[in-house]
């Protein structure tokens, strides 16, 4: 009976064991998203070790937070959150930290970059420097630099710029797209064209080599379909030839803004398109290359922009909020997590202007809000703000009125007081301006801050020259400029080959130095040696350079003296007394010795003249020992430059009065 009874169970549970097994160890894990902002999002240098919160979606018990890349001690929330602990000596110096989420395998993978403000609260105030010459974004005149991707794409740990270039006049004429490395101190290598171009793109990881890649989307002008292409990244800034994706819906000439992200939760990056018959998902296959979902039209009549992606709902399944025209309506599409959305039920009017939508919680709810710009002049250039219910609903927030031709937005903490801001682009054709609102942390925002720096076309946020204090890189019709917290434009002196030369003397060391100018620096740096020993001296040629944002080389040479062999000696003066008695009694006994001679002989003057030679003699010798010769210095002689080990200094300084500023770099000078 037992038997019995324990087979029935052994059949009729076990299978459902084994499939539970099976499906748990089938479990892949998704790409972790990462949201706005960091908890929190800014600490001062030289302060305690502290608990940062990390939002988001996607995150698994394993999940761990990284902070520059190095994992730090994470507690597992929920799948929306995650806890770490930074300790004091990742935050002992001004700097921003890159911090990430990293899942395991199955699937897994590494989130987008969030970035860390270790900076002191700070009043703004910017410095516009260029970082492309004046009218120059490296294709034919009526172009202009539009869009941003700030990343590090050469992995030096210096935040680098990709740009694209649009046609001013006709938004479908594309240029390509240039890359610009960073040096870390607000100053750009020169511009590399990537191959590519499109009115869109982002930047991601999607064959997981760590190594950051392009995608491109594109308006194809008259002829259907739109464009999009995958340029995998080389990892030193450079990419590949670009790989096209054949779009399904081929009627389609125009597409929007392109979204990344993991939408069937299987450890790739996938992409989402919004074009003008429907939205379109590319499911990535790991490997830079993707298979297509088949297209969504959810209204027939209607064009879809798809502005920013995240969990609205709270599902743990990606989201996506695009703008739909003609109706003018913001939409809410909720993701089923195999790739394909759910029909919209509600719409929310934000204006017939609004573009761009940028998410992040802005009341510390832990819920998604949404920032929207409405572009455009006068009444109609606004921010909305919609605050979300955390169900994929929001609810009316407050609306500012912006001045200038609003062309895009950023967000970050800009004056680190721990509550997000937003950053605009607001210049008009008579007026240059950039405008930042200081937000309160509540969801609602301060007056507009308007600053008489220029940015009309593009704007994005970064430190670029790793002082702590978020910077704002800017499109123009001029260029592209970096608008620089707290910064004055310095310039530095760096090693331009070995630092330490050894010379024999009578040898010339050389060595050479790089006048640096540091970003927006075009003064005239005069230069110094000092330091050089005796018999020796420092020249550094040329004496002053002229720096126009280019690093200048400069030659500093130490010629030594060589040692050479007196012929003279120089004549003591003074005589102790043991040695002046001793020659008054050599006289004294000379004299004896003659007057002996000149009385007893007076008949061998032969002898007498020979004696009194030898008197003289004697005393001559005696004074000349007793004088002891010189001082190896004198009378046509020297030792030439001393051996030792010396330290040299070159200074250099600009300016005068109160404005002046030096740097100095040592040199190490050996003589043997």
């Amino acid at each position: 009976m037992k038997s019995s009874w324990f087979r029935s169970l052994f059949r009729g549970v076990c299978p459902l064991v084994l499939f539970a097994v099976t499906t748990a160890l089938a479990q892949t894990n998704s790409v972790p998203l990462v949201n706005q902002p960091l908890v929190p999002t800014a600490a001062a240098p030289g302060g305690a070790s502290f608990t940062l919160t990390v939002n988001g979606t996607g995150f698994v018990s394993g999940s761990v937070v990284k902070w520059n890349g190095t994992a730090l001690t994470t507690t597992f929330v929920s799948q929306s959150q995650l806890t770490a602990i930074v300790p004091a000596s990742d935050i002992a110096t001004a700097s921003t930290a890159s911090v990430t989420v990293s899942s395991p395998s199955p699937g897994g993978g590494t989130s987008n970059v969030l970035y860390f403000a270790v900076s002191a609260p700070t009043d703004l105030k910017f410095t516009s420097v260029p970082v492309t010459p004046p009218n120059e974004c490296p294709v034919a005149d009526g172009f202009e630099c539009a869009n941003f991707a700030v990343a590090d794409f050469n992995r030096d740990g210096n935040l680098d710029l990709a740009v694209s270039v649009l046609g001013r006049e006709d938004a479908t004429e594309t240029g390509p797209i240039f890359t610009t490395l960073g040096s870390g101190d607000g100053t750009f290598q020169a511009p590399g064209l990537s191959g590519g171009g499109g009115s869109f793109f982002a930047a991601a990881d999607f064959n997981g080599d760590g190594k950051l890649d392009l995608l491109e989307v594109g308006d194809s002008g008259t002829a259907a379909p739109y464009a999009a292409a995958i340029q995998l990244g080389n990892g030193d800034g450079t990419f590949a030839a670009p790989t096209y994706i054949t779009p399904l819906l081929e009627s389609a000439i125009n597409a929007g803004p392109s979204m990344v992200g993991d939408f069937n939760g299987d450890g790739k990056l996938d992409v989402a398109i919004g074009a003008s018959d429907g939205l379109e998902v590319y499911l990535g296959n790991g490997d830079g290359t993707f298979r297509s979902v088949p297209p969504q039209s959810f209204n027939d009549d209607a064009i879809f922009l798809f502005t920013t992606v995240g969990d609205f709902n709270g599902d743990g399944k990606l989201d996506l909020v695009a703008l739909v025209y003609p109706q003018y309506d913001l939409e809410v599409f909720l993701g089923n997590g195999d790739g394909t959305f759910q029909t919209p039920t509600t719409g929310y009017a934000v204006g017939t202007s609004t573009y761009e939508v940028i998410a992040a919680d802005l009341n510390g709810d832990d819920k998604l809000d949404l920032i929207t710009l409405q572009f455009g002049n006068g009444p109609t250039n606004t921010v909305t703000i919609l605050l979300g219910n955390g169900d994929g609903t929001f609810r009316q927030g407050a609306i500012y009125q912006v001045s200038g031709s609003l062309n895009g937005g950023t967000i970050g903490d800009f004056n680190a007081d721990g509550k997000l801001d937003v950053a605009l682009p607001t210049s008009t054709n008579s007026v240059p301006s950039t405008t930042i609102l200081l937000g309160n942390g509540d969801g609602t925002f301060q007056t507009p801050l308007v600053f008489p720096d220029p940015a009309n076309v593009a704007i994005a946020t970064g430190d670029f020259n790793n002082d702590g204090k978020p910077d704002l890189v800017i499109g123009t019709s001029n260029g592209v400029f970096l608008l620089l917290q707290d910064y004055t434009s310095d310039f530095s002196l760096t090693a331009g080959s070995k630092t330490s030369v050894t010379v024999t003397p009578g040898q010339t060391a050389n060595y050479t130095i790089n006048v640096v100018p540091g970003a927006g620096f075009t003064q005239t740096v005069s230069l110094a040696c000092s330091g050089a020993p005796a018999q020796s001296t420092c020249t550094v040629s040329p004496g002053s350079v002229a720096l126009n944002g280019k690093t200048v080389p400069v030659s500093v040479s130490v010629a030594t003296t060589a040692s050479t062999m007196g012929l003279t000696q120089t004549v003591n003066p003074s005589i102790s007394g043991e040695v002046g008695a001793g020659i008054a009694l050599s006289g004294f006994l000379g004299l004896l010795v003659m007057a002996t001679l000149g009385g007893r002989h007076r008949r061998r003057r032969p002898q007498l003249a020979l004696g009194v030679t030898l008197v003289c003699l004697l005393s001559i010798g005696l004074t000349m020992s007793a004088c002891g010769g010189g001082n190896g210095n004198g009378g046509g002689g020297n030792g030439g430059t001393q051996a030792g080990t010396y330290t040299l200094t070159v200074t250099g300084t600009s300016g005068s009065g109160s404005s002046t500023l030096t740097q100095k770099m040592n040199l190490t000078l050996v003589v043997q």
